[in-house]
């Protein structure tokens, strides 16, 4: 792989400043190089609060 195709995989994903979740890179061939790049970002959020954070029964975050 090119190095400088990796370096602007490396900073197309900082850019994303992904905090919590996940990202796929998909790499596309043609005649045996990189043709282009996706990046698929994921984000999580959970939705139940564990019992005993911040006071709670265990409720479900939204109320």
């Amino acid at each position: 792989m090119n190095e400088d195709v990796w370096k602007q995989i490396v900073n197309d994903i900082e850019s994303k400043n992904i905090r919590f979740g996940s990202c796929e890179v998909r790499l596309t061939f043609h005649d045996g190089r990189i043709g282009f790049y996706e990046l698929t970002t994921r984000y999580r959020r959970n939705t139940h609060i564990p019992a005993g954070k911040n006071g709670t029964k265990g409720e479900a975050a939204n109320g």
